[in-house]
């Protein structure tokens, strides 16, 4: 059995920065085993986070909507980046 954990708070594109000082790091999914051990970490992306969107932005460019690809390809390229906690900057997590 393998679980999916990310924590969903504190997670930003990187184009809505709102100060230069904030501290980021890559946002990742975590997929771990039934014991916790990580088996991977795979870079959390625009598309992953509003999921929703892509899948519709999906299915009007498969039907050829070349604006709907073009938004879509720019949401897959777009890394999430979450806000690090100065008082607990941990990449373990």
């Amino acid at each position: 059995m393998i679980l999916m954990f990310f924590k969903a708070w504190g997670l930003i594109r990187p184009h809505c920065l709102i100060s230069e000082s904030m501290k980021l790091k890559p946002a990742y999914i975590t997929i771990q085993d039934k014991d916790g051990n990580i088996i991977e970490r795979i870079p959390m992306t625009a598309a992953d986070d509003d999921w929703i969107r892509a899948a519709r932005l999906k299915k009007k460019a498969e039907a050829g909507d070349k604006e709907a690809a073009k938004k879509l390809k720019e949401m897959e390229n777009t890394q999430m980046m979450e806000v690090v906690d100065d008082d607990n900057d941990n990449d373990d997590e």
